[in-house]
């Protein structure tokens, strides 16, 4: 099942970016959308816990290590606590050392269920998930839409930050993309780069002038199945925080 959510083509409001809600004690937090930096910001802590600490499993749990789950903006990790602990939590909670052992038996539980599998996870300099990358370029170069829906997951999720787009399923992308078909021979030109950690793609538009110019970096989130997620942040500017040209000259005619 897909579904296309395109509710605006402006630029999301602050306070549709992140709404209050209250705390049990009334003070106002902030829930924010998932940020896609969020796991390779917990796989670097976890790599400095494990040096810091050996034998500490540290996870990474909660709305952040949900792929597309608002959250409050903090990379929670689990660490395991030490059974004699429990006693003094459950002290300090005036409960059971049971019931405390039953509260974490359901988190585990739940945890378990939520938690991305680690062999889906996208690692750096992955040659096989760059591989993918680069003939998901080629595809959308050729706007050969066969071949780059292909490479997607069937739930893929496409978002395209700073507007209100949000694009459920492969179904949901492909008649996006129909709908959206250049004309214009030659339209897009994708160079290589990297962004939060995950492989990235620069895509570049075709102008008036012939010349192709900087329209937007591309996060993949890329799993053994093909591509899960993709981030379209649509911001020329970010092209010089990337070393990137602004332009890049139109291919030779054959």
């Amino acid at each position: 099942m897909s579904r296309e959510h395109d509710l605006d083509q402006r630029a999301a409001p602050a306070a549709a970016r992140s709404s209050p809600i209250e705390h049990y004690d009334r003070e106002a937090i902030q829930v924010h959308e998932y940020d896609p930096e969020a796991p390779a910001v917990a796989r670097r802590v976890i790599e400095l816990i494990a040096v810091a600490c050996p034998g500490a499993a540290a996870e990474h749990v909660g709305s952040s290590a949900v792929s597309g789950l608002a959250g409050k903006g903090i990379v929670d990790l689990l660490l395991p606590t030490p059974a004699q602990d429990v006693a003094e939590v459950a002290e300090a909670l005036d409960t059971t050392t049971a019931a405390v052992n039953s509260a974490l038996q359901r988190a585990r539980a739940q945890l378990a269920e939520l938690a991305p599998v680690e062999d889906e996870l996208a690692e750096p300099g992955d040659a096989g998930r760059r591989q993918l990358l680069d003939r998901y370029a080629a595809a959308f170069e050729r706007a050969d839409q066969a071949a780059l829906l292909q490479l997607l997951t069937d739930d893929v999720v496409v978002e395209m930050p700073p507007y209100l787009t949000w694009l459920d399923g492969r179904d949901a992308f492909a008649r996006f993309l129909l709908a959206r078909r250049s004309a214009v021979p030659d339209p897009w030109r994708m160079l290589p780069t990297r962004a939060n950690g995950q492989p990235a793609l620069a895509a570049y538009l075709r102008g008036d002038d012939g010349a192709h110019h900087a329209h937007s970096i591309q996060v993949f989130t890329v799993t053994r199945s093909g591509v899960s997620r993709l981030v379209a942040f649509l911001d020329p500017a970010l092209f010089a925080t990337f070393g990137l040209p602004p332009t890049v000259a139109a291919r030779p005619r054959r």
